[in-house]
């Protein structure tokens, strides 16, 4: 909770364009837990609005409504596209879900982001080809 207040006092500062990405407060540090440290804000969206100010939330929103319209078209589908699309919405959504404690896969180059961005990435590869063949 104390991280998430100075995101939001943070986010109130620079509201459009933030601080820098991976910054969190004007000068990149924050006093918590009784010294002045570089932090995350343990909350991807807060981290992402304080960071890239509402610009660059706008580009992140855009970023996860793609491939969710592709998975959502993918649904509909047939069994083998059904499937690959409900993995990757189960990926998806885990990974929001995670964010909301952590910076789940907005974090550096880890095994988690890894794996969330190369299963979003097969699963929109194999799904788009075919939501575009129908025309959608």
């Amino acid at each position: 909770a104390e991280m998430w207040q100075i995101g939001i006092e943070s986010f109130a500062l620079s509201p459009v364009i933030g601080h820098g990405n991976w910054v969190m407060t004007p000068t990149g540090m924050a006093f918590v837990w009784g010294e002045y440290q570089w932090e995350t804000l343990h909350n991807m969206i807060l981290h992402v609005l304080a960071g890239t100010g509402l610009i660059g939330a706008a580009l992140f929103l855009w970023a996860v409504v793609r491939p969710l319209n592709v998975i959502r078209l993918g649904l509909r589908q047939t069994l083998p596209d059904r499937a690959t699309a409900g993995f990757a919405a189960v990926v998806l959504v885990w990974f929001i879900v995670l964010g909301l404690y952590e910076l789940s896969f907005l974090g550096p180059v880890s095994p988690v982001s890894v794996f969330y961005f190369v299963t979003l990435g097969l699963a929109c590869a194999r799904l788009r080809p075919r939501a575009q063949a129908l025309g959608q």
